[in-house]
């Protein structure tokens, strides 16, 4: 089963679910209210593929697709409705894994590209004049997986995550330069001996999260990362064999939310910059008969391109902006068990008299039956704080009690320290006594030698004689073995540095030669780029020589007018 549905966008707007999907060449709009499905109609006919589905900061929605004439198009739903459309390209090429991101006031188109069997990250700008720059081919990429990439836009930031071409895998990602229209070098997240299943990555200013999984001896692994620069990244190795997807998000404060599926169970976790990952929920899905990984933004203060449903006899799960929220208040509930007196304390007409005379309160004007449920909490509430207070009181005898253990600890552990240094003591003085014993030891075994050496005859120094002889042969020939066995140690650690500096030549070549390849493929499809843009380019030109003149009057008032319009709005007027 595929995780990732594709030409399927959620957006979240004003806490209500709006869907948009492609279906038999029709693009379709399902609305939910509190995950209960409200209204679902077709809102645009002859559509071949739906690339895109954005979410403005004024909070417009546009909808980008191929039309069945192979044209982009731009249409823009604001009020519940489709109020615009326009053509971008009268072409598309086809290409792979198209995305499709609004950053600065331009549509940043990625796809990839297939160049001598490599696979290539391709970029292109179309601007809000409708002017499409030339491809740049940001890196080699490894698309083994479902999504190859992933885009994180916000705001004036763009940043793309992916698996580089090469062993070990190694997942990273590059930032977009706006001001010197450029990409940054491949900043690396992370480097893995195995296979990446899939990932998540999103950036939010200056801080970056990311998650990936991968699979060693039938165990899953899931690594996740939360930081701006050298992150830190947590492991966390499961018994089950697979991780089915995850999720990720960074929230209002900068905290790191994981949401991952392992076998029927849904983890929740919580992981701060420079802290130890953080347990929120683990949840149990029976009958899981179906799960799913979407496209989703929404118009909250946090940074989340991607949204999972679920559904089991647990209940249907979308894990949209609140989902986290609304987990950790029924926890919270869950665990709360307030005493059903508080609506139920039982309140005399004495107590309300009482009462009504305390406060001055018209007894005429009193609703006495509110009155009583007021009472009936106030006094349900107060039980609840004696009940309070009695257990800080527990609490506290405790803890004095606790103190008196550990003084009592304490001195016992004084006592133990002092009967270890006598021992030490002890100890010292034997290892004395042990040392004089030895020097008896040895006085006697040289007097003993003496003697010897008296009463020994002739056959026996001739035999003493030979064994100090062969002791010497012995001697040396262990000192010729061990110079051979230093010879052959020193030609073997040789040969491995010789070996070792051969084969980082062969990688350097080999890599050397992969670059080669990559900057011929740029070259050569920026070539055909240009040349097959030269023509578009001229006419272009002669166009736009008619129009400078009645154009420099409108500018100012444009510019003016178009300051506070977001990149849709302009698209739409440009082409008005």
């Amino acid at each position: 089963m595929d995780y990732h549905e594709e030409e399927n966008f959620w957006i979240e707007l004003k806490n209500n679910l709006l869907n948009f999907y492609k279906k038999d060449n029709k693009i379709y709009l399902a609305k939910y209210e509190e995950h209960k499905l409200i209204e679902e109609r077709v809102i645009i006919d002859k559509c071949k593929i739906l690339n895109s589905v954005i979410l403005s900061k004024d909070e417009n929605i546009s909808l980008i697709y191929i039309n069945l004439k192979g044209e982009l198009f731009l249409s823009n739903f604001s009020d519940d409705t489709l109020d615009s459309s326009m053509v971008l390209t009268r072409s598309v090429s086809q290409n792979n894994y198209m995305q499709i991101a609004s950053v600065n006031n331009s549509l940043n188109i990625f796809y990839i590209n297939e160049v001598n069997t490599i696979s290539t990250i391709c970029f292109r700008i179309l601007s809000n004049k409708l002017i499409l720059t030339p491809t740049v081919i940001i890196d080699g990429i490894d698309t083994k997986r479902e999504v190859p990439y992933i885009i994180s836009a916000s705001d004036n930031e763009l940043a793309i995550c992916y698996v580089k071409i090469g062993y070990p895998n190694c997942i990273g990602y590059r930032v977009y330069d706006i001001k010197r229209n450029s990409w940054s070098s491949f900043k690396e997240l992370d480097k893995c001996n195995y296979p990446i299943n899939n990932f998540d990555f999103v950036v939010k200013r200056d801080t970056i999260a990311y998650s990936y999984t991968f699979t060693t001896y039938r165990r899953a692994n899931i690594v996740c990362g939360i930081g701006k620069e050298n992150i830190e990244n947590k492991n966390i190795q499961e018994a089950e064999p697979n991780v089915e997807l995850s999720d990720i998000y960074i929230s209002e404060d900068n905290k790191m939310y994981l949401i991952y599926l392992i076998g029927d169970v849904l983890k929740i976790k919580e992981l701060e910059m420079n802290r130890e990952i953080k347990f929120i929920d683990d949840i149990k899905l029976n009958n899981i008969n179906y799960y799913k990984k979407y496209s989703y933004s929404c118009d909250k203060d946090i940074l989340k391109n991607s949204m999972l449903i679920i559904k089991s006899d647990y209940g249907d799960i979308y894990t949209d902006s609140n989902f986290i929220k609304n987990i950790t208040i029924e926890k919270y509930k869950a665990n709360i068990n307030l005493p059903e007196f508080i609506n139920n304390a039982v309140i005399t007409d004495e107590d309300l008299n009482e009462n009504i005379i305390k406060f001055n309160i018209n007894d005429e004007m009193a609703d006495k039956e509110y009155l009583k449920a007021f009472l009936s909490k106030i006094k349900g509430y107060e039980i609840i704080i004696n009940n309070l207070t009695e257990k800080f009181i527990i609490a506290d005898e405790e803890k004095k009690k606790l103190m008196e253990n550990i003084n009592y600890l304490n001195t016992q552990l004084n006592q133990k320290s002092y009967q270890i240094n006598n021992l030490q003591n002890v100890l010292a003085q034997n290892k004395a006594s042990v040392g004089e014993y030895r020097v008896k030891i040895d006085e006697l075994t040289r007097s003993l030698n003496k003697k010897e050496e008296k009463v020994a005859d002739p056959e026996l120094i001739r035999l003493k004689e030979i064994v100090t002889k062969k002791e010497e042969e012995k001697s040396n020939y262990i000192n010729i073995i061990n110079e051979k066995d230093k010879n052959i140690k020193e030609i073997s650690e040789n040969k491995k540095v010789e070996i070792s500096r051969l084969n980082n030549e062969i990688l350097r070549l080999q890599e050397e030669y992969k670059k080669l390849n990559l900057e011929k493929s740029s070259y050569l499809n920026e070539i055909n780029s240009l040349k097959s843009n030269i023509e578009v380019l001229n006419d272009i030109i002669d166009d736009n020589n008619n129009e400078i003149n009645s154009l420099k009057q409108e500018v100012a008032f444009l510019e003016d007018k178009s300051n506070n319009d977001s990149f849709i709005k302009k698209l739409f007027k440009t082409g008005e």
